[in-house]
C-alpha cells in the first residue's frame, strides 16, 4: 500500500510539473531544474502532500508568468479568478502561500483588460477566505498536538507578550532568520527521514555550483524591469520571513526566539521557480561575454 501511494504520488507530481513547464512562455528549463531538485523529488514520491502543494505551488509560478508576458490589455477578469483560485487552494494547504496573491501587483498595469485598481478585489478576497479558514482548521490542528505542546511549552499567546516585554531578543530573532537561507538551500540537496540527513559533500558540491549557475548565468532574452524583480522578491520574503514566524509561534516553545523551531526547506521549494525570475543575468554582461569570445 506504502509503494502504490508512493508512486501514485509521483505520477501526480510529474503531472502537475508537466503542466506548469507546458503552461509558463518562459524559463522552462529553470524551472523543470527546481522541480527536480532532489529534495522536491523525494517529498515527490512520499506518501506526503508536499507533492500536491508543491506541483501546484509550480503551476501558480507558471500562471503568474504566463500573466506577464502577456500581451497589453489581454488579461481579463478570467484569467485572474483563475490565478486567485490557484493561489486560494494552495494557501489553503500552507497559509503561507498567501504571500503569492501579490504576485498580481507584480504585473505590468498596461496587461489588464480591466481598470489596475480592481486586482485589489480579488487581492482582499482571497486573503479573507485564506484566513478564515486558517482560523477555523488552527483549532482542529492544535487540538492535534495539545500533548507536545504541554510537553514543550508552546503557547502562541505567552510567545507574543514574551516577545513584547523583550523586544530586543525579538529584533535579535528576525534577524537571525537571514543567514538560514543558505542552510534552506543546502538541505535541498538532501534527503531526510525525520532528524536523519542523507546525502554527500560531492552531491551537496555539485548541486550548488548547478542551482548557482542556473539562477544567475541561466541566459534568456526578455528583459524584465527592475522593479518588477524587487516586488517578486518582496514576494519571496514576506513567504521566507512569514513560515519562520508561524513557526515561532506554533513550533518553538516559549522564551525560545532563536534559534526558530520546525522550519524545514520543503516549505519553501516553490519559491525556487521564481529565483530566476528575480536573479536574472543582464542582458548586457551576456552580449560582453559573446564579444570577448
Amino acid at each position: 500500500m506504502l509503494w502504490l501511494g508512493r508512486i501514485c504520488n509521483l505520477i501526480l507530481y510529474a503531472v502537475l510539473i508537466s503542466i506548469a513547464v507546458k503552461k509558463t512562455p518562459i524559463l522552462k528549463v529553470p524551472m523543470l531544474f527546481m522541480a527536480l531538485l532532489p529534495l522536491a523529488i523525494y517529498q515527490g514520491s512520499s506518501m506526503s502532500i508536499d507533492t500536491t502543494i508543491n506541483g501546484l505551488g509550480f503551476i501558480v509560478v507558471a500562471y503568474f508568468l504566463c500573466l506577464f508576458k502577456s500581451k497589453e490589455k489581454s488579461i481579463s477578469p478570467k484569467e485572474i479568478i483563475i490565478f486567485s483560485v490557484l493561489v486560494l487552494l494552495l494557501s489553503f494547504t500552507k497559509l503561507t502561500y498567501l504571500a503569492f496573491i501579490l504576485l498580481l501587483l507584480c504585473i505590468p498595469k498596461d496587461k489588464f483588460k480591466i481598470p489596475y485598481y480592481y486586482i485589489a478585489i480579488p487581492i482582499l478576497l482571497v486573503s479573507a477566505l485564506a484566513l478564515i479558514w486558517s482560523s477555523q482548521t488552527t483549532p482542529i490542528y492544535d487540538f492535534s498536538r495539545q500533548g507536545y505542546y504541554a510537553l514543550n511549552h508552546i503557547n502562541s499567546t505567552q510567545q507574543m507578550n514574551f516577545m513584547i516585554n523583550h523586544p530586543t531578543d525579538s529584533i535579535i530573532s528576525i534577524l537571525y532568520i537571514i543567514p538560514n537561507v543558505f542552510e534552506m538551500l543546502i538541505d535541498t540537496f538532501m534527503f531526510y527521514v525525520n532528524a536523519d540527513f542523507f546525502s554527500s559533500s560531492s552531491l551537496v558540491g555539485l548541486g550548488l555550483i548547478s542551482f548557482i549557475f542556473v539562477v544567475f548565468f541561466y541566459n534568456i532574452k526578455e528583459n524584465i524591469p527592475l522593479k518588477y524583480k524587487l516586488l517578486v522578491l518582496l514576494v519571496l520574503i514576506i513567504n521566507f520571513f512569514g513560515t519562520y514566524i508561524i513557526q515561532l509561534f506554533k513550533w518553538t516553545p516559549v522564551g525560545q526566539l532563536y534559534p526558530i523551531l520546525g522550519v524545514q526547506s520543503r516549505y519553501f521549494i516553490p519559491l525556487f521557480g521564481l529565483l530566476v525570475f528575480v536573479f536574472k543575468r543582464v542582458n548586457s554582461f551576456v552580449f560582453c561575454v559573446h564579444c570577448s569570445a
